[in-house]
């Protein structure tokens, strides 16, 4: 059996946009991808809202991707693969980050993954790099929280998709692009819709299974 780790935000753990509750197991992206991809993997999904690539928000504490990022690593080895989707909070107005500040951010959690026998046999897990959704304007009457955090937030999430591409060529990672496949929800501009969820475990999990791990 191959295990996968998915490591990401609130969009990994489910976020129902406007409501802030989450999506019945079935229906969140991860667990379309288990069931797609049956017996022979172990899908384990260490999700948190608001958390971002490396970055503290003095909003919201414990946030920083690489808080406790070896502890998860080392309770799940030996990892075959190790997913991660992480920026779209980077891109709050206020941690001031660019594109290319986040994308050092996401290498940074590439590099802490390596080197400490977290994969196969003592060796490192294979690691796929997912570029976020893009972030879109949403309906602040119909959101559940500030939009005013994301000011800004849509040219940089733009951004991403070709600044994670440069580090995960750099550093031998897989890499995809969500964005033209799980498009944000009107309400918040930010969180998947029940029908994203749906169309990015399709092809998410269809698209490991043609990887080498």
């Amino acid at each position: 059996m191959k295990t996968i780790l998915f490591y990401g935000d609130s969009n990994t753990w489910g976020y129902v946009p406007g409501a802030g509750t989450r999506f019945p197991y079935e229906r969140r992206w991860t667990s379309i991808v288990r069931k797609k991809l049956g017996p022979d993997y172990d899908v384990i999904v260490e999700a948190l809202n608001g958390r971002t690539t490396v970055f503290d928000d003095p909003l919201r504490s414990a946030r920083n991707g690489q808080f406790a990022f070896s502890v998860i690593l080392e309770s799940h080895a030996p990892i075959n693969l190790l997913v991660i989707m992480l920026g779209s909070n980077d891109c709050k107005e206020h941690l001031h980050n660019r594109a290319v500040t986040i994308a050092r951010g996401m290498r940074s959690l590439v590099e802490l993954a390596r080197g400490k026998g977290f994969g196969p046999d003592g060796g490192d897990p294979k690691i796929l790099i997912l570029s976020p959704p893009l972030i879109t304007k949403g309906d602040q009457r119909r959101a559940n929280f500030d939009l005013r955090e994301f000011t800004g937030a849509q040219a940089i999430a733009a951004e991403l998709s070709r600044e994670y591409q440069k580090i995960a060529a750099e550093n031998a990672c897989y890499f995809l692009d969500t964005a033209p496949i799980a498009k944000p929800s009107p309400i918040d501009g930010l969180h998947l819709t029940v029908e994203s969820n749906a169309a990015l475990g399709e092809w998410i999990g269809g698209e490991i299974v043609k990887l080498e791990f």
